[in-house]
């Protein structure tokens, strides 16, 4: 899906000495606000994450990307 991007990499986040968010797994979201795919992607990953056993254990963090920077401004 166009608005999804895991940003699931353990081994090379424990090679940098980033910090390690318990036994759990961080999902890292990129996506546009006025973008409808990743509008749908977000509610289809809510969806999952939902009737997934071990959601408590997951840390979602949504972080912002501009699909077209040119056409602002």
């Amino acid at each position: 899906m166009a608005g999804l991007a895991s940003g699931i990499h353990t081994s090379a986040r424990k090679r940098r000495g980033a910090p390690r968010v318990g036994a759990g797994m961080q999902v890292e979201i990129w996506s546009d606000v006025v973008c409808p795919w990743c509008y749908l992607g977000k509610r289809r990953f809510e969806r999952a994450l939902e009737s997934f056993g071990h959601r408590d254990d997951v840390t979602v963090v949504y972080r912002s990307f501009e699909l077209d920077p040119a056409s602002t401004g």
